[in-house]
């Protein structure tokens, strides 16, 4: 923009929510047990979109987040057992597709 004389000099230089280091975030995650706890900490509204950025943040810095129950669960989306095959064996052996 300056090659063209364009002043940019008002625009902010960093995004709101960059305002805050990945140190700053992972002090107040230790400091906490919840991610309520640590926008608190950060003087941000707890929000739901506010926690699911700061999430985000605190999976790419890989900050340990052990003492968070909420976010300690399985990754997968099904509990107990996985999906059934939809594949049925028949009267040979072989594999046929079940209707569905």
């Amino acid at each position: 923009m300056a090659e063209y004389g364009i002043d940019t000099s008002h625009f902010k230089q960093r995004s709101p929510w960059r305002k805050y280091t990945d140190s700053a975030i992972a002090e107040a995650v230790a400091a906490s047990t919840t991610l309520r706890e640590v926008a608190q900490k950060l003087g941000v509204p707890p929000a739901t979109g506010t926690l699911s950025h700061i999430s985000r943040r605190v999976a790419a810095a890989g900050i340990d987040v052990t003492q968070f129950p909420g976010l300690n669960r399985s990754r997968t989306r099904y509990s107990g057992s996985a999906p059934k095959d939809r594949r049925a064996k028949t009267a040979t052996g072989s594999t046929a597709r079940s209707p569905r």
